[in-house]
């Protein structure tokens, strides 16, 4: 198969097309190791994984949300777009509840999708909304994620301002190589 980028012909990859071919469910087996599998890629085994994608937030993460000024936030909308906005506030505007909390109370621009995308929330009920969000610090190039759901019972949306709660499912901080300072 072909096709074109940027203006330019381009002839799908071997990998590619063993990627594109897999199907969209696979009972019981983590899509992610398949793909490994499937192009020989030596990947962590979930061990290893389990050692650095935590199910909650450590109260190391804990600590450098609650820092920051600025959080990058991002959802899928009901025809599964996905929607990122930069969410702002003074220090302390993100304040983790406990290990599976975090809340935070932001101004977001008028028209800004996000908040379209959570007024129209699932309900707790209905296992919430995907969320991620990536906090970002800028002076030593940390940066932590976090995954969950959010739910329109823990969403206020009042004018521009945005009060929420994420449900933390993952947590995952950068591996202490990718944050070596460059000097130059």
């Amino acid at each position: 198969m072909s096709g074109v980028v940027a203006g330019r012909p381009y002839q799908w990859h071997e990998g590619e097309k063993k990627v594109r071919d897999i199907p969209n469910e696979l009972p019981g087996i983590n899509p992610r190791r398949q793909i490994h599998k499937i192009l020989r890629v030596d990947g962590p085994d979930e061990q290893e994984r389990a050692s650095y994608v935590l199910p909650f937030m450590s109260p190391h993460h804990m600590n450098f949300f609650a820092n920051l000024q600025y959080f990058v936030l991002g959802t899928l909308d009901a025809s599964g777009r996905p929607w990122a906005s930069m969410v702002t506030g003074e220090e302390r505007f993100i304040r983790p509840v406990n290990q599976t909390y975090l809340a935070m109370v932001t101004d977001l621009s008028e028209g800004d999708p996000i908040l379209e995308t959570l007024s129209e929330g699932l309900t707790v009920e209905d296992g919430g909304r995907l969320v991620a969000g990536l906090g970002i610090d800028l002076t030593n190039r940390r940066r932590n994620k976090v995954a969950g759901r959010i739910s329109r019972d823990l969403v206020h949306i009042e004018g521009k301002e945005l009060q929420l709660i994420i449900t933390a499912e993952e947590s995952l901080g950068n591996c202490p190589k990718v944050n070596k300072l460059k000097r130059p």
